[in-house]
């Protein structure tokens, strides 16, 4: 497998880092332009990205460890599995089956919280919009709108996770109903 090929400059996790505090800090602009945050919201909003990418980190290494390959490899082989393109490197193969799982176990607690988040957050912005609080209303509406596109987009999610198995663990054969030990 050719696994410098297929790395990408945005695999690296400064690249991340930058993307993330460089997103913070336009979306703290603008709702310090729009309703008045003040820099504590951008430093905990960089402070949980930081935190986001050590998890990242932490993620590569233990799954590494636990798959025998390096952590620079990690982001091919999720990119392979996004894509549905097997390898043929057993190696691959057991790390790709255990991202696999590891992804399919997130989505099912994902899942579970994403219709109360919705909720709580639809009921919030009609409250604030009939309180007059009209941007944080609307806020908080749009925020229901991308968890409800969230909820729809985990159906796609899960139809990829479940071709990626298909392909990945080949079904098992059947008990044989017929045969000498059947008498026939």
């Amino acid at each position: 497998m050719d696994w410098d090929g297929e790395r990408r400059w945005y695999d690296r996790l400064w690249v991340r880092a930058v993307t993330a505090v460089a997103f913070l800090a336009a979306m703290y602009a603008a709702l310090w332009f729009w309703l008045g945050f003040n820099f504590a919201g951008f430093a905990g909003g960089s402070g949980a990205a930081v935190v986001g990418l050590w998890q990242k980190r932490t993620f590569r290494r233990q799954l590494a460890q636990e798959t025998g390959i390096r952590p620079r490899q990690i982001p091919v082989i999720a990119r392979r599995l996004r894509k549905g393109h097997v390898p043929a490197d057993p190696a691959a193969r057991h790390a790709m089956t255990v991202l696999l799982r590891r992804q399919r176990k997130a989505a099912r607690s994902g899942l579970r919280w994403l219709p109360w988040l919705d909720g709580f957050y639809l009921v919030l912005g009609t409250i604030y919009l009939t309180a007059g609080v009209t941007g944080f209303g609307v806020f908080c509406l749009m925020i229901a709108v991308l968890l409800a596109a969230a909820w729809a987009a985990h159906r796609r999610t899960t139809r990829r996770l479940d071709r990626a198995e298909a392909q990945l663990i080949p079904p098992s054969t059947p008990p044989a109903t017929t045969g000498p030990a059947y008498g026939s």
